[in-house]
């Protein structure tokens, strides 16, 4: 057997998939959580953890977008952006849009503590927007996923 010590660097040690069936409004400019967290406990200090989340936003208006951001708490501390915020969706000619959005970030751990890994969002010109679903029915929902990929160093 190969232990985690012998395995050579960019090989893959865990793989963590965490899902959300939750629908939520976006409203507002400020940034709010969510509230889907993906935890790992890395192998190894300085171990990549590539942090990878899709899913769906909708609204009801036009000439309308939102933008996404993670965030870590390492160690049960208190959680830091990373990153850049990125586009989750946006609304330009049609009411009745959905779209579905991916997003990538490679982090390199701080310690073998656990990570939890969020989603935060805002939307940016105020008008209301959807997460995990279309703006005109609940019925229609598509899940938020994010994959935590641990990668030895």
């Amino acid at each position: 057997a190969i232990t985690s010590a012998a395995m050579p660097t960019g090989s893959v040690v865990q793989v963590i998939q965490t899902y959300s069936n939750s629908v939520q409004i976006i409203s507002g400019t400020s940034e709010q959580d969510f509230g889907l967290t993906a935890t790992i406990t890395p192998k190894a200090s300085g171990n990549k953890i590539l942090v990878s989340m899709t899913g769906c936003t909708g609204s009801e208006a036009t000439d309308n977008f939102g933008r996404g951001l993670f965030k870590v708490s390492v160690g049960g501390g208190s959680y830091s952006t990373i990153g850049d915020h990125f586009f989750i969706g946006g609304r330009k000619t049609a009411t009745r849009d959905t779209e579905t959005w991916t997003h990538d970030y490679l982090y390199t751990t701080s310690s073998a503590s656990a990570h939890s890994f969020k989603l935060y969002y805002r939307v940016i010109d105020g008008n209301n927007m959807v997460i995990g679903g279309w703006g005109h029915g609940g019925n229609w929902k598509h899940s938020t996923v994010c994959t935590l990929t641990e990668v030895v160093a």
